[in-house]
This record gives C-alpha cells, structure tokens and sequence, in this order.
C-alpha cells in the first residue's frame, strides 16, 4: 500500500487501535495479539486493516509465521506505546486527586548527579512541595531517555547520545565533571604522590560494561600510550556494588570526582593522585520537547535549575 497522505486525523486512531498496535509489536502475531485483547482473530485483523486505510499506509506485513511492523508501523507503535502509558498515569493520577494522595513525580538519573546535585533538587522540592511524591530511579542514560520518551519518567538527569532524539527532547545541559581513580582508604596506591597510567593497568579494576562510554575512553587512552587495556574484576555500574568491593580489597575504580568527594571525606575511601584527563560527557535535565508539563514537573524544573546554580555555580539554558 502506497502512502497517500501521512497526516493522521485523531479522530482515526481510538485507544483499541493502540492496544493493537502494542500487542502486535510485542506478540508478532495477530492470533496471539487478539487472545491478549479478547477479541477474536477477525476482529483484529479488521480493526488492523481499517486503521491502515485510514492512515494510508501499512502499518505490518503479513506472513506465514505472524506479522512485522513496516517502518511507518515502528514509528505509529512507538508513540502509541508512550500515548498509552500516558494515559495509564493519568488515570494513577486522577485516582490520587481522587483519594486525596500525592502526585507522583518520577524522575531518572544517572549515578554521578547521585550524591549531591540531585539530592540537593529533591530535599528542596520535598520542602517546597510536599504534596509531591517524589519516584526516583538511577540507570544509564540510554534507559533514562527511553524511559523519558515512554513516559515513564517526567524527567530525567541524563546524557543524549542518540541525534535523531534531538527534535524529541528539551536539553538543558548541567556540568561535565572530571573522572578519578578511587581505592580504599589506606590502599598501597593511596601513598604515592604521582601516579602514571601505566602503574595501574596491572591493578584489580571495578569498570563500567563493555559499551559504556567511560570505558571507551579508558581503552582509548591506553591504546594511546601504548598500554594494555585494563583488566576487570567485575563490571557493574551499581553504585553499592561498586563502593562495598572498593572497601573490601585492593580494587581501583572509575568515578566522577563530585560523587566520590562525600566518600572520600569521611575517610572511607580515598582519591589516587593521577589526572587521566578524562571527563564525563556533560549531563543535563531532560524533558519532552512537545509535551505539556504538569505543575509538577515545572515546579521541580525551577528547582533543579536553582540548584545547578547552588552546586555547580551554573545556569541551566535550554538547548533548542
């Protein structure tokens, strides 16, 4: 079916093409798809080819062994997917004005904002809106941001790596934070007063996963000067993880400066003195560009500016 025209009247899609959609993309197949919904397998593949017809365009390609969404079909499921958590939250939230409970405000992070920036935001927002539940999840900035545009998250603090989100997300770009190596208080590195990549590369390393942008760099960088690449005693990017091996042995790991410095005063661990020259990618708030904020979300954006400018000395200005 050839595209007739690709501007799709709202009136044309209904919540029940929606499920559809999502089911058909999930189950990848329209037998499985209408048990899911119950509804019989007719019904679907009606409801599937009306809502091609009046879109003007195929949304999946029938075969043998089920069906495959087209490209117009990824792209109407996606958003359909996200419209449908939408809408689920709003019905959440209608029954928490409803019984009079708090509003949920969820909100994604990386590990880095962890210990000081974000926690600054959120105790001034408890103080300054208690009628706010506060929902807070660290993951990596790819979940963060597919979790943003799935509504799962009304924002994030997290990095944009993916250009073709760019029309998508509002950027407000926070701080770049300088990365240290970090041992365990009393560690045999930790006497040393200057420090070479190359003393290092033999030590038991805490790194981030295969992929990670960090541990591009550090293979990078020991590519650069000739080294091997570091071994690992384990990957992980969980903060507990990472800080009770710490303490427990002779491990090394990668950490931005801002997250290690609560640890470092309390005498827990401690800092090598070795300057990688390496930096986080810059990190910011993120929310939808097109989306309407709520109360909420708005009121938690003037916080989380104000203490970018209370812990970085920073003023958040909107990429657009």
């Amino acid at each position: 079916m050839q595209p007739r025209s690709l501007k799709i009247a709202s009136t044309h899609i209904k919540t029940r093409h929606l499920q559809l959609m999502t089911q058909l993309m999930r189950d990848g197949s329209l037998v499985h798809a209408a048990q899911a919904l119950g509804m019989s397998q007719s019904a679907a593949s009606k409801l599937l080819t009306n809502l091609e017809r009046d879109v003007g365009v195929s949304l999946f390609v029938r075969h043998a062994r089920g069906v495959v969404p087209t490209p117009y079909g990824e792209i109407l499921t996606r958003r359909a997917a996200a419209a449908l958590a939408e809408i689920a939250r709003a019905a959440e939230e209608m029954e928490d004005v409803r019984r009079g409970a708090r509003v949920p405000l969820s909100i994604g992070s990386l590990l880095s904002p962890s210990s000081t920036y974000l926690p600054a935001a959120l105790l001034q927002l408890a103080r300054e809106a208690p009628e706010i539940l506060l929902q807070v999840h660290t993951d990596t900035s790819r979940a963060l941001v597919e979790g943003l545009m799935d509504a799962r998250f009304d924002l994030v603090l997290a990095r944009v790596r993916d250009a073709s989100l760019e029309p998508e997300l509002l950027f407000e770009p926070v701080v770049a934070e300088p990365i240290c190596v970090i041992v365990r208080s009393g560690h045999p590195l930790a006497r040393k007063r200057k420090l070479k990549l190359a003393d290092l590369v033999d030590q038991p390393w805490i790194l981030p996963p295969a992929g990670a942008d960090l541990r591009a760099r550090m293979d990078a960088l020991c590519i650069q000067q000739g080294l091997p690449l570091l071994t690992s005693l384990m990957e992980t990017l969980s903060a507990p993880v990472m800080l009770s091996t710490v303490r427990m042995s002779n491990a090394l790991v990668l950490l931005p400066e801002e997250f290690a410095r609560p640890y470092c005063a309390t005498g827990w661990l401690a800092v090598l003195n070795i300057d990688l020259g390496v930096r986080s990618e810059i990190f910011g708030v993120i929310t939808r560009r097109n989306r309407q904020a709520s109360p909420q979300v708005n009121r938690a954006l003037d916080i989380f500016r104000q203490a970018a400018r209370d812990v970085y000395g920073r003023t958040l200005a909107a990429v657009v």
